[in-house]
């Protein structure tokens, strides 16, 4: 059996086509996902809906564990989600340090067991969560929960956790300690936040420079899932963001959630 080679100039236009398709038409590496706070028990369906990372909340505006976060982690993870992120919403009264220790993974099994084991077994769903919780926590390999911890610049409602009381650069300086505290627990950091929240929070768009090596995660809520409206509406020195939340309060697979670009 014989080839026929192909002529010198046929090969270099084949070639010169790879290239160009190579430049111009690359692979798309969006994908769909989703932040929330309620607890979610359908997370198979979410999946199926086209959404693939997931990021909880872990700390709760009053500085407290919340107590749906280990569970809505856990059926994240059983579902296939690709990737589980969590966030904190630092409640600026409070210590920064102690409200990191509060994410700890163990600290976040204990607050969702005590909230299941003491209100009133009414509802079967429950009682079957607290074993499962339960038999898991031995398997579970807890450390592995999540690497990365968002941190949640937004303005607070609980009572002594606002950042309006405090000056512009100890706001800033508070943040750096959230860093610090989770970066020395081995966590990667981003940060969430709108330029609306940053300048009421720093003063100025542009103010407190420092957190722009770390992913962005911003809040814009026109419903247009892409990053096409960044130039526009950036601050905090950051050039280009890892994460965008377009929509809110979305209830889906009987789940309230906010959808996010990634």
């Amino acid at each position: 059996m014989s080839y026929k080679i192909l002529p010198v100039s046929h090969r270099i236009c084949l070639f010169l086509s790879f290239i160009f398709l190579l430049l111009f038409l690359p692979l798309s590496t969006s994908r769909s996902g989703i932040d929330l706070d309620n607890i979610c028990t359908n997370f198979t369906c979410l999946l199926s809906q086209g959404y693939s990372s997931a990021i909880v909340r872990a700390l709760k505006s009053s500085g407290e564990s919340d107590e749906n976060a280990y569970t809505n982690i856990l059926n994240a993870k059983q579902a296939g989600f690709l990737s589980v992120d969590v966030y904190i919403y630092p409640c600026r009264g409070k210590d920064a340090s102690a409200q990191v220790d509060l994410i700890d993974p163990n600290n976040l099994f204990s607050s969702s067991f005590d909230f299941f084991y003491t209100k009133p077994f009414n509802d079967f769903r429950k009682f079957k969560r607290v074993r499962e919780l339960l038999n898991l926590n031995d398997t579970f390999i807890l450390n592995e929960m999540f690497k990365m911890v968002w941190i949640y610049i937004d303005s607070n409602p609980s009572m002594g956790c606002g950042w309006s009381s405090y000056s512009i650069s100890s706001n800033c300086e508070f943040l750096k300690k959230l860093v610090k505290a989770l970066e020395s627990k081995g966590k990667k950091v981003g940060i969430y936040s709108s330029r609306d929240k940053w300048t009421q929070i720093f003063g100025n768009e542009d103010y407190c420079k420092e957190f722009a090596n770390y992913p962005v995660w911003y809040s814009h809520l026109d419903q247009d899932p892409s990053f096409n409206d960044w130039n526009l509406i950036r601050f905090g020195g950051w050039t280009k963001p890892a994460i965008k939340q377009y929509d809110k309060n979305i209830r889906i697979c009987e789940c309230q959630i906010n959808s996010n670009f990634f």
